[in-house]
């Protein structure tokens, strides 16, 4: 039960950090936007693991998600679209 209290903090953390960031200068929002991704990400992964599991190892994204991730973010940020931070359904 405590996990999922845990991880319901953090949701509501992000989805406030999700309004800053698009305050954000578009000179910022591309690295901070790819870095918010990231940890949504290992938040997601971190959801399906079961506590114990987690104290016996890491929990990570691998690299090619990763490398995706950033391929994927980068073209975002050049093709412009028009609300790139639909997430949570804003």
């Amino acid at each position: 039960m405590m996990k999922a209290a845990i991880e319901l903090d953090i949701e509501s953390e992000f989805k406030k950090a999700l309004l800053g960031i698009e305050k954000l200068p578009s000179s910022s929002k591309f690295g901070v936007f790819l870095a918010y991704k990231y940890y949504w990400l290992l938040l997601r992964k971190i959801n399906q693991v079961p506590a114990q599991r987690m104290l016996k190892e890491r929990i990570r994204i691998p690299n090619s998600q990763k490398l995706s991730l950033m391929i994927n973010r980068y073209l975002q940020s050049k093709i412009e679209v028009a609300r790139p931070f639909r997430i949570f359904g804003f």
